[in-house]
């Protein structure tokens, strides 16, 4: 035993018992500590040992034969000699190396957390029952039986492969309890897993769509709203001003909607949604009152909060950012396009993504990541058609708030009974496990969610296409299979959501841009009038704000038909998406689309940019021209909006410090790299920090939000409104209101005074060259258990980049750990049977596995390793090991 694995066993002795008494308190002593005393299957026994398994196994209910064959990063390439064998083989690989990590995810959608970690994931639990997540689970799995008893051969195999997967997990939990060798978490809580069900599958899908589109957005509209109804004026102009500078991925939307007519597409979306039209929408002839609303929506907003956060305690998957483009063939020097993804997310150790190729005669052959627990590749390629995704944030939840009369609720004039059912949720103590009864409610709009605040309790109704019954499993399916852009566009049909901005590239030289999923469509829309320069300007609420359910606003018509949502094929030269506007034309319209919410447009604007930059340059891009803009750490945010500031900062400079500060930030600018061994970066961070709590502060406390978290502070209250205030006549007009007459040169004092502030403070030294970024700007991919078992981490490192670098990493404040990233980063080049990609961690969830890190150094230098989708016997490059894995009494 080496001394780095001795040093793991001897820190995970001394710690591992007290940090998961955080969840378990107390927990049966005499399993856990027969587990660390048994030199034979016990803590000892797991030093390096990694639980892929290796050689040949003999495993019941095996369909066929495989042959598993392992990279030298460990990531299974799975050989199998049917496609329900290779199934079966995946769900089996991934237990074995993922296990734990499954089991968290399905919990955490399924209400059950409490069952495993006990007291402390009950009020999870709660809030998960309670907003109908698990019934969300339950129901898709019915649609795709539904569908597939209805003679839908798409379901059916769609639901075969989930058995069979479900399947190959249980044999991988069954062997591994033989052998003693479950999983570390399990064996000091005492604890077993429950054999895996398909609808486990169904519950992480559901996860997955909960935390990409279950959005409070609408809580902070329209609390900021209440108190400042000209914020929703500062919007629409600033949404104007984006499209006048181009700053959008449709620049002509007719176009757009030519081309999804002229696809030959069907009307309808499997599983039949009730469809609505462009203009079916009514317009109230009341004005909401959003004054009348504040403790409501004020308590409703802290409970989400704290349910994201917790969930990001336990499992750090909360929404992020993401990039993706594509370059056509015209555009790339071999001809055949390109395509390239990084989703940001948090970073978790292990990564919240599992990587594999799977193969099997008759079509199944596919490349890339899935997330635990999941059957099919989310994000890679087919050896014809390339896939990669990035968040919309069309906005698909929305809240109705009521009158009470007692338990009833006025809804058109008359008053309703909600419909209330029990709920039970298993909780683990230690004398056993205790059963609670939750009681839920529903109305006419969705489930009811009870908001506390003091002695006060809330109720609002809630209803999204995340707690809708979805048969994603058949859309996931049919693009593992996909051969044509074709095949891959009537995948679709089974995609209701999260709304994904898909970038699609194939080997035969098409390229398209497909913004796919449910878009609702409301009806009976109320008018608001707000406060504007001009004097006074009047908008629908078609979903961005809370509606009152007692007068029947915001109800939903149905959604837009499969065939009439927009999309552009074969888009000249590339096309890049970060999750900024759609286009403008789409924005706020009653009757068609809907895209109120969305990102600052600075990652688009410099990928854009350097895709331009290299095109005219060199006349033909390539894949290291994509690696060279996913790895990009040039701050556009930084340039616009401190550039015009540097003669008002020159101008308050009161000291020789601050003197040099603005010195160095005025030359850093003319090339600003947020590079770990500069100072300036962390100058520039400071400084748009500060500026933006000068700006947004005052509104944020009226309005009783929290400005410190990247719901409210990237989603709404955004830094690049702050560039149009500053840029723009009509935008002054805005500052001055935000920030109650202040000038942008007493803006630009103030920052300054608190940069120099903070960071002298921070960094114990007043010497700005002294400020390296590095030294504050440290990425930390975090264990469940990660805030007690720092070991557990991957990291800290210093990281280079920043909030609003195409190579992103967010913190939410100068000291603060950089949780969240690109969570892979994948590129495709469609003239060979490949590509290139990373993970920040590695493939095992094993803590003392060699496997459990190992790429994580490469994803933090910016390289990458390559995969393969030639060879069809079990030919991978750089092998490292294989297993055979054969039925019972197969020779």
């Amino acid at each position: 035993m080496n001394r780095v694995r001795l040093l793991g066993l001897v820190l995970l002795l001394a710690s591992l018992l007290p940090a998961l008494a955080l969840y378990t308190r107390p927990w049966p002593e005499g399993s856990a500590l027969a587990f660390f005393s048994d030199p034979v299957t016990g803590l000892w026994s797991y030093a390096g040992w990694d639980p892929s398994p290796r050689g040949s196994i003999e495993a019941r209910g095996l369909p066929g034969e495989v042959l598993v064959v392992y990279d030298g990063h460990g990531v299974p390439y799975i050989f199998a000699s049917n496609e329900r064998a290779a199934f079966y083989a995946f769900g089996y690989i991934q237990a074995c190396s993922r296990l734990w990590q499954m089991d968290v995810l399905r919990r955490l959608a399924e209400g059950r957390l409490s069952e495993l970690l006990g007291e402390p994931a009950y009020e999870l639990d709660r809030y998960m029952v309670m907003i109908g997540l698990p019934r969300a689970a339950e129901g898709s799995l019915k649609l795709v039986e539904n569908l597939a008893s209805n003679g839908d051969s798409n379901a059916m195999a769609a639901l075969d492969a989930v058995n069979m997967f479900s399947r190959g997990v249980n044999e991988c939990i069954y062997q591994l309890r033989g052998s003693g060798r479950l999983p570390l978490e399990y064996r000091v809580l005492g604890v077993e897993p429950e054999p895996w069900r398909p609808l486990d599958t169904f519950a992480v899908a559901k996860l997955l769509d909960y935390m990409l589109a279950y959005s409070s957005d609408d809580l902070a509209w329209g609390l900021l709203a209440g108190s400042r109804s000209y914020i929703l004026a500062l919007h629409v102009d600033y949404a104007r001003w984006l499209h006048e500078n181009g700053v959008e991925i449709i620049r002509d939307p007719e176009k757009a909607l030519e081309t999804s007519r002229g696809l030959g597409l069907p009307e309808g979306w499997a599983g039949d949604p009730p469809l609505a039209r462009p203009g079916s929408s009514t317009i109230a002839s009341w004005r909401l009152r959003l004054d009348l609303l504040r403790e409501a929506l004020r308590a409703q907003l802290r409970l989400e909060a704290r349910v994201r956060q917790e969930v990001s305690r336990l499992l750090p998957l909360a929404t992020g950012f993401s990039n993706n483009w594509i370059v056509s063939g015209e555009a790339s020097e071999t001809g055949k396009p390109l395509l390239a993804n990084d989703p940001h997310l948090k970073l978790t150790a292990p990564p919240i993504w599992f990587e594999a190729r799977l193969h099997s005669p008759g079509g199944l052959d596919v490349y890339g990541v899935t997330l635990p627990g999941l059957p099919f590749i989310l994000i890679g390629r087919t050896p014809t058609v390339a896939f990669g995704y990035t968040n919309s944030f069309i906005d698909v939840t929305d809240y109705y708030f009521y009158k009470w009369n007692g338990g009833r609720y006025l809804y058109r004039g008359q008053w309703l009974e909600p419909r209330w059912g029990n709920e039970t949720i298993r909780v683990r103590t230690p004398t056993g496990v205790v059963e609670r009864v939750v009681r839920v409610g529903e109305t006419v709009h969705g489930r009811l969610v009870e908001a506390r605040l003091g002695n006060n309790t809330y109720l609002l109704a809630v209803r999204s296409t995340v707690l809708m019954p979805s048969p994603a499993a058949v859309w996931a399916y049919l693009v593992n299979h996909a051969r044509s852009l074709r095949d891959f566009m009537l995948a679709q049909r089974y995609f209701y959501g999260p709304i994904q901005n898909t970038v699609v590239a194939t080997s035969d030289g098409e390229t398209a841009y497909l913004p796919v999923g449910l878009v609702p469509v409301r009806t009976n829309l109320p008018r608001v009038v707000v406060e504007a320069p001009n004097g006074s300007m009047e908008l629908v609420n078609t979903g961005f704000l809370p509606f009152n359910g007692s007068r029947g606003e915001g109800e939903w018509k149905g959604f837009i038909p499969f065939n009439m949502v927009p999309r552009l094929v074969n888009p000249k030269g590339f096309l890049a998406t970060a999750n900024n506007m759609i286009s403008i034309a789409f924005t706020g319209d009653p009757g068609y689309y809907l895209q109120w919410g969305f990102m600052d447009g600075y990652r688009w604007r410099r990928i854009t940019g350097l895709l331009s930059s290299i095109l005219r340059e060199k006349g033909g891009l390539t894949t290291e021209d994509m690696i060279r803009v996913q790895l990009d750490t040039t701050s556009i945010a930084a340039g616009e909006l401190l550039k015009p500031l540097i003669p008002a900062l020159r101008e308050a400079a009161a000291n020789q410090t601050e003197e040099r500060l603005v010195d160095m930030l005025a030359a850093w600018l003319r090339d600003p790299v947020m590079s770990p061994e500069r100072a300036e970066p962390s100058i520039a961070y400071t400084l748009l920090l500060s500026l933006h709590r000068l700006v947004w502060g005052n509104a944020a406390r009226e309005a009783g939000i929290p400005l410190d978290t990247w719901e409210v502070a990237g989603h709404v209250a955004r830094l690049e409104y702050i560039e149009y205030m500053l840029k723009t006549r009509r935008g002054h007009w805005y500052l001055e209101k935000l920030t109650g007459g202040k000038t942008v040169e007493e803006l630009a004092a103030e920052s300054l005074r608190e940069t120099v502030e903070t960071l002298s403070s921070l960094y114990h030294t007043s010497n700005p060259e002294a400020w390296k970024w590095g030294k504050i700007h440290m990425v930390l991919a975090k264990h469940v258990l990660g805030d007690k078992l720092e070991w557990l981490n991957l990291g800290p490192a210093p990281a280079p980049g920043g909030p609003y670098t195409v190579n992103v990493a967010p913190m939410l404040g100068p000291g603060e750990p950089v949780t969240a990233g690109p969570s892979t980063r994948f590129i495709a080049d469609m003239a060979h049977e490949g590509g290139l990609i990373v993970l920040p961690g590695g493939e095992s969830g094993a803590p003392l596995s060699p496997r459990y890190r190992d790429q994580f150094p490469l994803w933090l230098r910016g390289r990458y390793h390559a995969f393969t989708l030639a060879g069809s016997s079990g030919e991978v490059p750089g092998a490292t090991a294989t297993l055979e894995m054969k039925r019972p009494g197969s020779r």
